[in-house]
């Protein structure tokens, strides 16, 4: 039995739900579930980040393309001052 820290996510779990814990060699009271120290979280953070990379580098590629289109484009006017 072990009381597992605030933020682990077995409480999600019904009591007596049997988890795989890891403890300190030192100090069996401090102890964690299995899947937090699995490193998921760092995966998510990591995908999150690219995504977010990539959006960035895409709204900033369509930025630029619309500026080339607007001064590739003359601005269309009539000597006598009215539009054709």
């Amino acid at each position: 039995m072990a009381a597992l820290p605030a933020g682990s996510g077995g409480g999600k779990s019904p009591v007596g739900t049997r988890l795989t814990v890891r403890y300190r060699a030192d100090d069996p009271q401090v102890v964690a579930r299995q899947s937090d120290v699995d490193g998921g979280a760092a995966a998510v953070g990591t995908a999150a980040a690219a995504v977010s990379a990539l959006a960035l580098l895409t709204v900033a590629a369509l930025a630029t393309l619309s500026r080339a289109r607007q001064r590739a484009r003359p601005a269309r006017q009539d000597p006598a001052g009215t539009t054709p």
